[in-house]
């Protein structure tokens, strides 16, 4: 359980998986940049082949 502010807890409510949970929203589409296999590993198959 937290204290609140007068304890200095960001939190006062009991400690739940809420709490832990990171949500994101996106207000906008946001266009996916994918790189390509050559890309990524580009660099490794030059040196040790494919």
């Amino acid at each position: 359980m937290g204290c609140g502010t007068w304890g200095r807890n960001s939190i006062s409510d009991n400690l739940n998986y809420r709490h832990f949970l990171n949500i994101v929203r996106v207000v906008h589409p946001v266009t996916p940049v994918e790189p390509s296999e050559e890309e990524i590993f580009g660099d490794f198959w030059e040196k040790y082949g494919r």
